[in-house]
């Protein structure tokens, strides 16, 4: 199997975006530089050969942040970026310094398949789990690093630990899922020294959710159980799209956005469902289906990148109507900037970065 012992540096990520000329942004505690549209993978797959075209191609073009989970496609994405990471090392086109890789783990999707004490998880439903124990955590991050083929990732993260607040065998507070964090990080702070991560973080669906039942404030966290908390506290990840706005505009004006306080905490902020949203209780596409298209390959980038340069006019003008916004937030607003100057990537997936630099 190829491995290798570097991970992602500081020096390497500010060379390789310098190098394509592509927009970036900084996380704030180590200093990496990642491209500001990000490669998703969650439903890329192994056994899908275009997959791998697409992230190479994205890797060739500057895209320098892969963001993926041990749970996509039961294992089978992680293999795949795998694959493709093996591929552009060996022909030179990327170095392991040069990329960021970041994954997940929480999620059991099948219960009755996974070798796991009851003590470890919540039954969220009647055949899927969800757990941060330690234990746990250790063996994702392993079969992680065996399916991607390294011996580091950049950012681990735990995903959407509100979950366990569904549990149907056991009664778990917030309070007491807020210890049960605060021990999964003490868990994740020895994987840093270890060396098989880069550091953590939490990607929740419900953090930027104050009405939400199920939300997880970084303030309480902070509050309950902040002097646990480290600098390998990485980045935090929520929902960003046309529907899904709270991270940066909260419903409540007066309430702080979780963007203002994650910046206070010198956390970096990731974005995911750009294309895809879930509003009203229903899931929303933001993207045209290809059914019945015939379009060659040029001729759809052609029109993207036409559609995509007008967006980036009317980008401008919207962004100068947000006056009450922070300049530090409103200079994130670039999609469609980002976006066309990169519709030559023909991406499968796509995420969003809003760093906070």
């Amino acid at each position: 199997m190829y491995t290798t012992r570097l991970g992602a540096t500081a020096s390497g990520t500010t060379e390789y975006l310098s190098q394509h000329n592509i927009r970036g942004n900084t996380i704030p505690k180590n200093g990496l530089k990642v491209s500001s549209v990000g490669f998703g993978s969650f439903r890329i797959t192994s056994e899908q050969p275009l997959h791998k075209v697409s992230l190479l191609r994205a890797l060739k073009s500057g895209v320098n942040l892969i963001d993926t989970s041990g749970h996509f496609g039961d294992g089978k994405s992680e293999k795949l970026i795998g694959e493709s990471l093996k591929e552009a090392f060996q022909e030179g086109n990327i170095q392991r310094e040069n990329v960021v890789v970041m994954t997940k783990a929480g999620y059991i999707p099948s219960l009755a398949d996974a070798n796991i004490p009851v003590s470890q998880y919540a039954r969220v439903t009647k055949t899927a789990g969800h757990s941060i124990h330690p234990d746990f955590l250790k063996q994702q991050i392993t079969s992680s690093l065996e399916r991607l083929g390294l011996d580091k990732i950049d950012i681990f993260m735990l995903n959407n630990p509100e979950r366990i607040l569904q549990s149907q065998d056991k009664i778990i507070s917030k309070s007491t899922l807020y210890q049960q964090i605060a021990v999964a990080f003490e868990s994740l702070d020895e994987e840093v020294r270890e060396g098989r991560i880069g550091g953590y973080g939490i990607c929740s669906n419900a953090m930027g959710l104050p009405g939400s039942i199920e939300h997880l404030s970084l303030m309480e966290l902070f509050k309950n159980c902040g002097s646990k908390f480290s600098d390998n506290f990485l980045a935090v990840q929520s929902p960003f799209n046309l529907f899904e706005k709270e991270i940066i505009f909260p419903t409540d004006r007066d309430t702080i956005s979780l963007a203002q306080e994650a910046q206070k905490h010198n956390l970096f902020v990731v974005g995911n469902r750009p294309l895809m949203a879930i509003a009203n209780g229903e899931i929303r596409l933001l993207a045209n289906s290809s059914a019945g298209v015939d379009l060659s390959a040029e001729s759809l980038m052609s029109q993207l990148s036409d559609l995509f340069q007008r967006l980036d006019s009317l980008e401008d003008s919207l962004i100068e109507d947000f006056t009450f916004i922070e300049d530090t937030f409103a200079s994130k607003f670039v999609w469609c900037q980002v976006l066309f100057q990169m519709t030559t990537l023909h991406c499968i997936t796509l995420t969003m970065v809003s760093g906070l630099d």
